[in-house]
């Protein structure tokens, strides 16, 4: 019998997942990377352990001779930085790399029976796989027992309208329409974006991204809904996006995205939920251009958040992979910055986008290319330990994934996954436990 760490245990899950997902293509597991390992479990384990340094509590796991693929943390720290982080004026969609391959069934129901057995037992599974939508921006329920996430249909369109929409993690319901409201102010239906669900129990509210109609918030219960942030105040214009909930519900961090002063301004901004466009900064635009960002739970003034530093020359034609402004701004040369007390600095030197804080505030779950210079479309899942500052490779580059979240118990993963022919589906890793590492 081999023994792996439990972190071990979880990279081998959605490494067998990304098998399960493009099954009807063959043995993409050899696709994953250029950096190969052929052995069994054992000889992988301690090749892993070695290689991402993690320390875990150790189990048993089942012997196997399937060839494997591990992208070693020292190689992933030498790969030239680059990326396919598409911008925000890409539409809606803009974080969501699909494969363009051939079509398949409109779920996953026609792999091999053999392998929906191992895909149970790894933990790793769909919760929607439906080609005729792109879902994204999952997030859990404050129980952890649904998601919440982005729906609109695979049409084509990257600026189709989305609807909020709602699955139980457990069971055989399928997602159901949570909201598709009309906007009180224009009377037309929200364009709801980029959800996330306050886990504040004491009132259910989802903070959502109308676009150009600013942020949102939703009672859950009532379905009413009430506006934070205008997109026009005092006569200029803003761009608001990224709502991401502050501890106990009466915060948010938002990015706005100040298309009105010069230089450029991406900053984040610390919004009061009960008053109309109250806010003030919390990142300094001089020293870095602030995207998405996430707010530990634990510690209020930490801040994790997408980022560069500010330039005034315009991108090299590498760095336009997911679109560039002419004045200095690249999202795809975004890193994951860390901000403590005012204070911020990038985790390391590398590409990263999408972080989001554990809800114990020890860890940061980010997506990025950096293990896949050759398809740099294509975002592999990193964990990163606050205490240690050390990365670990959760999901390889083939699985295809974005949009990571954890649950309010730290023992669940969401993501969205690239689908064929433009799809997007969600799935979840279930970790078993509270993360732990090294």
């Amino acid at each position: 019998m081999a023994y792996l760490s439990f972190n071990q245990k979880i990279f081998l899950s959605v490494q067998l997942a990304c098998a399960i997902l493009f099954c009807p293509l063959g043995s993409a597991v050899s696709q994953i990377n250029n950096g190969h390992f052929n052995g069994n479990a054992e000889q992988m384990g301690a090749f892993q352990s070695e290689q991402l340094s993690v320390l875990a509590q150790k189990s048993s796991l089942h012997e196997d001779s399937h060839e494997d693929n591990i992208v070693s943390t020292n190689r992933v720290r030498s790969l030239h930085k680059t990326s396919a982080n598409q911008s925000k004026s890409d539409g809606l969609n803009d974080a969501t790399s699909t494969s363009k391959t051939q079509s398949g069934s409109a779920s996953l129901d026609k792999c091999d029976k053999l392998h929906e057995d191992d895909l149970k037992f790894h933990g790793f599974r769909f919760l929607t796989n439906d080609l005729n939508f792109v879902d994204g921006r999952p997030v859990f329920s404050p129980d952890g027992k649904s998601i919440v996430f982005m729906r609109q249909p695979n049409n084509g369109d990257a600026n189709a309208r989305a609807e909020l929409y709602i699955v139980p993690i457990y069971g055989e319901k399928k997602a159901k329409l949570l909201f598709d409201g009309i906007n009180p102010k224009t009377g037309l239906p929200f364009n709801a974006t980029r959800p996330d669900y306050s886990l504040c129990r004491s009132h259910f509210e989802i903070a959502f991204d109308a676009v150009s109609d600013g942020i949102w918030l939703l009672d859950v219960k009532t379905k009413k809904v009430r506006q934070v942030l205008e997109p026009t105040i005092d006569g200029n214009t803003y761009t608001w996006s990224y709502p991401a909930w502050y501890p106990c519900g009466k915060f948010l961090s938002v990015t706005n995205y100040n298309t009105f002063e010069k230089p450029l301004y991406h900053e984040l901004v610390k919004v009061n939920v009960n008053e109309l466009n109250q806010f003030t900064p919390t990142t300094k635009n001089d020293e870095v251009w602030a995207g998405q960002s996430s707010v530990s739970m634990k510690k209020s003034k930490w801040i994790t958040f997408a980022g560069q530093v500010p330039s005034t020359q315009p991108p090299s034609p590498c760095d336009c992979i997911g679109g560039c402004l002419s004045d200095g701004y690249a999202q795809n040369c975004n890193q994951i910055w860390f901000q403590k007390e005012g204070v911020a600095h990038p985790i390391d030197d590398l590409q990263g986008r999408a972080p989001w804080f554990s809800t114990d505030g020890k860890y940061i779950v980010f997506e990025s290319n950096r293990n896949n210079p050759e398809k740099p479309d294509h975002y592999s899942l990193f964990i990163y330990s606050i205490k240690h500052k050390t990365i670990m490779l959760v999901t390889p580059p083939a699985l295809n994934v974005q949009h990571a979240k954890w649950s309010p118990h730290g023992n669940r993963i969401i993501f969205a996954v690239a689908l064929y022919g433009g799809a997007q589906g969600i799935a979840i890793v279930e970790l078993g436990k509270p993360f732990k590492s090294g």
